[in-house]
């Protein structure tokens, strides 16, 4: 991790250890970042590097060329398949396809600095050899101030000068980025993960719950003879005329709910007869009378 003591450094330094990584920490102490041969001596074994540096007392239109070649060459002399560069926004394409530095109210008292950047992205596109793969994440717009609070997710999109995403979030952009390439050789915005859109409908009322109906028993058939029936069935344990198959049947009364009870002669329906032998055909027919039962 070249520049480990910046804000960047520090919070893509912790994400990485986070998730298991064995980080090596580069600082000013441990070379200069635009020397080839500064950069292969720390990075040698490892898979892959991040740069994030930048250096006030150095002029940008120098400084950053030379950390765009200094890294694509030492990393290639020490065998690092993989370079991470964090660069800015200002000369990341918006939607529009113009340089976000190039769009009406962006900043243009740090014209230098971005120019200066704009170089070193073109050094390290033309000195990074075929075995170096390398990307340049960028904040979509600029880093949160004082960190941010962190949205637990990222994303790629153009340049937005509105954009703001916090240190940790670009972190994890980075990290994977490291890890588990997914841009190649390219500039790309990062931008915070968007919280997932909820649709309000219109509120309904709950619907009542039904109110229980009380257990209720059922009554035997006003008929005389039909309830004097149903009390032989019971007490015959189902058989209260020999040689008729009957049972009781219990209904409930359509307007009034009330549940009844009535004893019915029935036979098997042998053609339509299931395996479980449940077909039956109900006959309520006063056993065969003239008038109609009801």
């Amino acid at each position: 991790m070249f520049g480990a003591g910046g804000r960047v450094g520090r919070a893509v330094t912790a994400e990485a250890r986070a998730r298991g990584y064995e980080v090596t920490e580069a600082g000013r102490a441990d070379g200069d970042v635009a020397s080839a041969a500064d950069v292969a001596r720390p990075a040698a074994g490892h898979d892959a590097a991040v740069v994030a540096v930048y250096d006030a007392r150095a002029g940008p239109g120098a400084f950053f060329p030379a950390v765009g070649r200094a890294p694509a060459a030492g990393l290639a002399r020490a065998g690092v398949p993989r370079l991470v560069a964090v660069g800015p926004a200002s000369v990341l394409p918006t939607a529009s396809g113009a340089p976000l530095r190039d769009t009406p109210g962006y900043p243009q008292k740090w014209w230098e600095f971005y120019a200066g950047h704009a170089a070193g992205t073109d050094a390290l596109r033309a000195q990074a050899p075929a075995g170096l793969d390398w990307a340049v994440p960028s904040p979509a717009g600029d880093f949160a101030e004082s960190g941010g609070a962190a949205a637990g997710g990222y994303g790629f999109a153009p340049a937005d000068a509105a954009s703001r995403i916090s240190h940790a979030d670009f972190a994890r952009a980075v990290v994977d980025e490291a890890g588990s390439p997914s841009l190649h050789r390219t500039h790309a915005g990062v931008v915070p993960a968007r919280p997932p859109h909820r649709t309000r409908g219109p509120r309904r009322r709950p619907r009542p719950l039904p109110r229980p109906r009380p257990r209720q028993t059922a009554t035997d058939s006003p008929n005389a003879r039909v309830a004097a029936h149903v009390r032989r069935f019971e007490e015959s344990a189902g058989q209260p005329r020999p040689g008729i198959s009957d049972l009781l049947l219990t209904t409930r009364g359509r307007r009034s709910g009330l549940l009844r009870r009535t004893a019915l002669a029935y036979v098997r329906d042998r053609e339509a007869d299931g395996e479980d032998g449940a077909a039956h055909v109900l006959t309520a027919s006063h056993a065969g009378a003239d008038r109609h039962p009801a």
